[in-house]
């Protein structure tokens, strides 16, 4: 809900969560351009927490831009931006746009982003 581009536009992100016993696996394909754009003008970025020790450790990534689906497979960029840009202040819950017009959510999506924001 809070990010915005540089023309005060929606931002819009597909986000999947993959758990295992070792790691959970946080995919993110972010649109500056709109839900129409090219999938392979979507910024694909990754979160992988390591969880065979403790403390757990993250790595954060942004992959290649593609029409490949994203995953951990793909080939890791220098960041376009810092982290920090957007998240100032550390990482933020998925807070989507419950008023939108243009995506709806289910009630299924509504009952899992808030059980993906007790693990984020």
């Amino acid at each position: 809900m809070e990010s915005k581009t540089t023309e005060g536009g929606a931002v819009y992100n597909k986000i999947q969560y993959r758990p295992d016993d070792t790691k959970d696996i946080w995919l993110m394909e972010q649109s500056h351009l709109g839900l129409k754009a090219k999938k392979h003008v979507w910024d694909k970025i990754a979160i992988v927490v390591d969880k065979s020790q403790k403390p757990y450790k993250a790595k954060f990534f942004q992959y290649e831009n593609s029409d490949q689906e994203i995953s951990t497979n793909l080939k890791p960029i220098d960041y376009k931006v810092s982290c920090f840009f957007c998240h100032s202040n550390g990482l933020r819950a998925i807070r989507p746009n419950g008023l939108s017009k243009t995506v709806k959510l289910s009630l299924w999506d509504q009952a899992r982003v808030l059980v993906w924001n007790t693990k984020i």
